[in-house]
């Protein structure tokens, strides 16, 4: 799977997760590499280059830099004053369309320290080093060796940023936060739990899994929307108001679900009242890829790619938010049923 996270890299879709961490102190440089030089040390990948061979059929594959150095990696960025949210985005902005150099490990870190509210670090990584369930591992290990260093708290929740976006990217997340609020003004202020756990993924057999499969190969392809279209050359990040935690566990408490099941109904209404923004028919169902983790708890050294993935329906076409969420449930229950994550 880490070959195919390589091969699918193209100037309009660079395979590089871009990650932001927020300190509420400052974050000492030189303890930086240090805590970077000791968790990296446990995984080679972060060390490691890609080797493409010349000669046909020949796979890439990872290779020891021996001159390799944390410090190489590790930027040190001022923003452009007021030193705000603005100056953030448009900072994010400009990283997001830099590319990682083959020619070394392909990975990148910006520690800014003039930002008002505390120091931010910047995390760019190629997706073929490893997936976001295992990144997100390395990269708790790491924020919390950094705010043990003194004058520096534990990350916070990004705040809203208002950096210059495209006409269209704003709407969407102004449209998450509409869909948030009224899913939870939907549910009753105090939830009767309903009997019953939540479902969990079986294993699955050869039939099921040979069934499965025969339903992706054959499976009609999503409707035109204004979601689809030839991907464009600049990527750009927007922010938006942090959900409440508790809040979406009650919802989803409420309703026997997950708290990715609440989130995806949110999604589901956020592209709904867009698409309507927008003028399109907003009457369909289409497909979101969900990630499925099958790496387990342990985090081995060579990281990599371990996850399958499954198509859930987005109800975009029910116009109710609780609807939204049934569906969505119901939807996440059956594919948990199903072998779709074994086979793709």
């Amino acid at each position: 799977m880490d070959l195919a996270w390589l091969r699918m890299e193209s100037p309009t879709n660079p395979m590089m997760i871009t990650a932001l961490i927020r300190f509420t102190g400052q974050i000492n440089y030189d303890r930086l590499i240090t805590d970077l030089d000791v968790t990296f040390k446990r995984y080679r990948r972060f060390r490691q280059r890609i080797v493409r061979p010349d000669k046909l059929f020949q796979r890439p594959y990872w290779d020891d830099v021996p001159s390799f150095r944390v410090e190489d990696h590790v930027e040190r960025m001022d923003l452009r004053l007021p030193a705000d949210d603005m100056a953030l985005q448009e900072l994010i902005n400009q990283k997001m369309n830099t590319d990682l150099d083959f020619a070394h490990p392909l990975w990148k870190l910006t520690l800014v320290n003039n930002h008002t509210d505390g120091s931010i670090i910047i995390v760019r990584v190629h997706h073929c080093i490893a997936d976001g369930i295992s990144l997100m591992q390395v990269l708790l290990q790491l924020t919390h060796a950094a705010a043990d260093t003194p004058g520096a708290q534990a990350p916070v929740e990004p705040q809203n940023r208002d950096g210059h976006q495209t006409q269209r990217t704003p709407a969407i997340i102004q449209t998450a936060s509409q869909a948030s609020s009224t899913i939870s003004a939907a549910y009753p202020e105090t939830p009767v739990p309903k009997t019953g756990g939540k479902t969990l993924y079986r294993n699955p057999g050869i039939t099921d899994m040979i069934a499965a499969l025969a339903r992706i190969l054959f499976r009609s392809p999503d409707p035109p929307t204004i979601l689809k279209g030839p991907l464009g050359w600049v990527k750009k990040a927007v922010g938006a108001e942090p959900f409440s935690l508790p809040e979406i566990k009650k919802i989803a408490q409420y309703k026997q679900a997950t708290i990715n099941d609440v989130l995806m109904a949110v999604a589901s209404g956020a592209i709904r009242r867009y698409m309507d923004l927008h003028g399109d028919n907003r009457e369909l169902t289409i497909r979101a890829f969900i990630m499925v983790n099958l790496r387990g708890q342990t985090l081995d050294e060579e990281l990599g790619n371990k996850f399958g993935l499954v198509f859930l329906n987005l109800p975009i076409n029910r116009e109710q938010s609780l609807e939204r969420l049934e569906a969505v449930k119901s939807g996440m229950d059956r594919l948990k049923a199903s072998a779709e994550y074994a086979v793709t």
